[in-house]
């Protein structure tokens, strides 16, 4: 049974690569895509070690955000967001390591880690626990770099996953067309209410959240000097 997040990965980097232009290097400006534009996010990685004066800042970027759940305290999206970007110590102290998010995509995908590895099974199972989602998310300003800018989210699907493993069970969609929740189960398609939508806790994997703000330019900005489309 093919992973829907690892497919969705897939299929989101090979569009990129499909769909990217080349743009003039005297310019200083990096490889860029319709799908970049549209999913594309930066964390920052920020380590710093016990009595150093500077950080050592990485930049990472991201079309999907993957985020682990396995913590107890971890219930909501929001939590999961919190203990992504809890600042973490690490080798007995020497060093601590925190994320913020430098820039937010416009359109946010969030992958729940609902499958993690058993030692003792030896193959990947399945975190079982309800998780709570918002129909409208704003990231806790504590999670983002001074520079990005704050992103007001609306939902706008859901993909499901019920089973009890990575290698069997069953996909659905929910997906939100203008106001209205519609139900993708194979090949039955029926409208939902949005109460509907809010209940599937126990079987939410990946969430579609949409900036609520404005419409997106998928063309290279103006002083961007286009040379070749791949």
């Amino acid at each position: 049974m093919q992973d829907a997040g690892e497919f969705l990965a897939y299929i989101l980097d090979g569009m990129h690569e499909e769909c990217k232009w080349q743009v003039d290097s005297r310019c200083n400006v990096p490889f860029g895509s319709p799908v970049q534009v549209l999913f594309g996010g930066v964390m920052r990685n920020t380590v710093r070690a016990r009595g150093a004066r500077t950080d050592s800042v990485s930049y990472e970027p991201f079309n999907v955000l993957s985020l682990p759940i396995d913590a107890p305290q971890v219930n909501s999206v929001e939590d999961a967001l919190c203990a992504f970007t809890a600042t973490e110590t690490i080798n007995g102290g020497e060093f601590t390591k925190s994320v913020r998010f430098q820039e937010m995509p416009h359109a946010l995908v969030i992958t729940l880690q609902r499958f993690s590895y058993d030692a003792t099974r030896g193959a990947a199972s399945k975190i079982k626990k309800e998780l709570t989602y918002p129909n409208e998310l704003r990231v806790d300003p504590a999670h983002l770099a001074p520079e990005c800018q704050s992103r007001a989210y609306e939902l706008l699907a859901v993909l499901c996953h019920t089973g009890l493993s990575i290698d069997s069970g069953h996909y659905y969609a929910l997906v939100r067309y203008d106001d209205s929740w519609y139900l993708y189960d194979d090949e039955i398609v029926s409208k939902v209410s949005a109460a509907e939508v809010a209940k599937r806790t126990y079987d939410v994997y990946i969430l579609i959240y949409a900036n609520r703000s404005g419409k997106v330019s998928f063309l290279p900005s103006s002083s961007t000097r286009v040379t070749e489309v791949l």
